[in-house]
């Protein structure tokens, strides 16, 4: 067999090997060392005996900190993976605001970034089963792999920013994809998971519920997915946040959401922009039954009014609450919009994948500090004359006011796009049909 024979018949190998090499050339040579550092030196809390919450530091709920005490596990086991290698002798934080001055060892920067790459090979496999289920078309579910391995900002994501954002819409995909396979009970598990490491998965509850009654004609069988799907979802919640609580740490398992009802932290009381952002959220929630319901009475096609909804909702969340790890909470879904119903904008998407890119490269000096403690190819003294010369020619103070704005709102324009495709757009009669109003079959 000739190497064209073997691409042919092992493409999804062909873009796991190309997805692979660009995230390890990416991991080693950039981190942005805010995130990273904070899992360092919570795992070493962790391995010096403290609780997640018994120090300041760890700001999400449960879920992620129980993979970080995994990750405690393993460093103990492996010689050599030291956390934390020193703090920088310039701050870079007045240049960029993730920047930090603990900088993580090169080894353990590539060591948290491994499982990440990981679950970036599970979303592009879990989009590859969703849109074979969806078209029956191997050839699109090549696709929609292939796009996700070599996107950049997905690679970005993981491998620079060292955020576990992928591992929150891998759990929602895999929600997903159960409740395509008529698996109430798993897709309950997989949502309740992922809504504990990020809000983001929670919009996507209302519209498999509606998914579910719109699918089930059986009304006992609707009730009985239904309670099946929510208790499931409560359930696993409950279990994940429960021991801290009971340890008198609510507001600390909590803090990341109320938190944004005070200014992001920034007040002791709830702010106006709070309220808005609370208030927003609550008719998003609303608005995606309100989306389903046209969706679904305008098509007659439950998987395109389920996922056209879930995109819009999650979307417009995004821009609303932007940071540049969010973007991979919508990007899935905005690929699986463009492939399985060709609605959205390819252009739009490559413009803010080249934008992204503009907006990350602007924080060149800082993502190169830990390169630089570890190897002899630069000083910290050129950085930070390379970071002056950012700041001091007003480049970082477009990106941070103008450009990280635009990809606030091409996130939210995309997602709209989509909706505004499936409502308006000329875009040939899916071909999906539901002929059994099963799911699953």
């Amino acid at each position: 067999m000739n190497v064209r024979e073997f691409c042919a018949t092992h493409p999804l190998i062909i873009f796991v090997a190309v997805g692979i090499i660009i995230r390890l050339i990416l991991a080693p040579l950039l981190t942005r060392t805010y995130d990273v550092a904070s899992w360092g030196e919570l795992i070493e809390n962790i391995r010096a005996g403290e609780g997640l919450y018994d120090v300041k530091g760890y700001y999400y709920t449960p879920l992620w900190g129980y993979f970080l005490n995994v990750m405690a596990i393993i460093t103990s086991i492996i010689p050599g993976i030291d956390t934390l290698a020193t703090t920088a002798d310039v701050s870079f934080s007045e240049f960029f605001p993730h920047a930090d001055t603990r900088i993580p060892t090169l080894d353990f920067a590539v060591f948290i970034k491994i499982p990440l790459i990981a679950f970036d090979i599970a979303v592009a496999y879990v989009l590859y089963r969703l849109v074979l289920k969806l078209t029956d078309d191997r050839k699109k579910s090549v696709s929609i792999f292939a796009a996700w391995m070599i996107l950049l900002p997905a690679a970005m994501v993981s491998s620079v920013a060292g955020m576990f954002d992928n591992l929150t819409v891998l759990l929602l995909l895999l929600s997903i994809l159960c409740i395509l396979y008529d698996r109430p009970l798993a897709a309950g598990t997989l949502l309740g998971l992922g809504t504990m490491l990020k809000i983001y998965p929670g919009l996507a509850f209302v519209p498999i519920i509606c998914y579910i009654l719109g699918v089930t004609e059986d009304k006992s069988e609707k009730l009985k997915k239904c309670v099946k799907f929510c208790t499931s979802a409560i359930i696993t919640a409950a279990v994940i946040v429960l021991p801290p609580i009971l340890k008198g740490q609510a507001s600390q398992v909590f803090y990341l959401f109320t938190s944004r009802l005070k200014g992001n932290g920034t007040s002791s009381t709830v702010t106006t922009e709070g309220i808005v952002l609370l208030c927003g959220m609550l008719i998003l929630v609303v608005a995606s039954f309100a989306i389903y319901s046209f969706l679904q009475r305008h098509y007659d096609n439950p998987e395109k009014s389920l996922l056209g909804s879930i995109t819009f909702i999650i979307g417009l969340a995004v821009g609303v609450t932007f940071s540049i790890q969010y973007i991979v909470e919508v990007l899935p879904l905005i690929l699986l919009m463009l492939i399985v119903f060709e609605v959205g904008s390819k252009k739009l998407l490559i413009l803010f994948s080249a934008l992204f890119l503009v907006l990350m490269m602007g924080e060149l000096p800082a993502l190169l500090l830990t390169l630089e403690e570890s190897t002899t190819w630069f000083s910290v003294d050129s950085l930070e004359s390379l970071a002056k010369a950012i700041s001091g020619g007003g480049l970082m103070d477009f990106l941070n006011r103008y450009m990280f704005l635009v990809n606030q709102y091409l996130i939210a324009i995309m997602s709209a796009l989509v909706l505004y495709d499936v409502v308006f757009g000329k875009n040939k009669p899916s071909e999906l049909t539901t002929k059994n109003k099963t799911p699953g079959e």
